[in-house]
């Protein structure tokens, strides 16, 4: 694309056009000057964050300790008058489980927990693991709840106008809606996956002494991996 032409004008405010001149300079500068500044809190707030997570692992123990996980969501460094926290929570999405130790997350949990502490811990949702067999089975007589999708793998060339009747294995049953095919088909073959509860940290950190005790090893297990941190600096509130 050619070049629009250019006019060179003389403007009637010359030192406008030095000040003009100069903020753009002192703008590129501080520019350089905040990027460098930013790589340097980066530097220095992930020195801490190692230093903090070095404590939050050692209040929580170690695998077999005989003591009950100590857990803090948050860890304070006074400064001067200032306050540098470490703010602790669950990785985004949390973590899900549909066993520990082979056994059905939620027995093991259920005998961990009272079943207030696990209702605010934990979130069951249900994960429908039904076989190619019984969705066709279904599909005989609640329609409704099971399509039909082509299984390209197993569509003959010759096979352009998509009969099921006369090509059973060129299309995969698939489920339409899974709550309300668990709902409505009373032998749905359904496995229970646990999922950790919106700002868990804070509900663990909330137990008694007994329930983190009971849980310590799946506690330790979850919150030494699945814990992310961030560091906020304020005011002290007695500065």
């Amino acid at each position: 694309m050619a070049k629009a032409p250019s006019k060179s004008v003389v403007a009637e405010n010359n030192t406008n056009l030095e000040t003009i001149v100069t903020l753009n300079t002192e703008i590129n500068t501080l520019s350089i000057d905040l990027k460098d500044k930013k790589a340097q809190f980066v530097e220095a707030t992930t020195l801490l964050k190692e230093e903090s997570k070095l404590v939050f692992d050692e209040d929580l123990g170690c695998l077999g300790d005989e003591s009950e996980p100590e857990v803090y969501g948050n860890h304070e460094y006074p400064s001067g008058d200032a306050l540098i926290t470490v703010n602790y929570k669950m990785k985004s999405g949390g973590l899900s489980f549909t066993k520990i130790g082979g056994r059905d997350a939620t027995v093991v949990l259920g005998e961990l927990t009272t079943p207030a502490e696990y209702k605010k811990l934990f979130k069951n949702v249900p994960v429908l693991k039904e076989t190619e067999e019984k969705l066709i089975e279904v599909s005989t007589y609640r329609p409704d709840l099971i399509a039909f999708k082509l299984n390209p793998n197993d569509l003959p060339d010759a096979a352009l106008v998509l009969i099921r009747e006369k090509w059973p294995a060129a299309f995969k049953a698939v489920v339409k809606d899974e709550a309300e095919y668990i709902k409505e088909i009373d032998t749905a073959n359904v496995e229970t996956k646990v999922e950790t509860a919106t700002g868990f940290l804070s509900k663990v950190a909330a137990l008694s002494e007994d329930t983190r005790f009971s849980l310590r090893d799946f506690l330790r297990k979850v919150l030494a991996s699945c814990v992310t941190s961030a560091v906020k600096c304020g005011n002290r509130a007695d500065s």
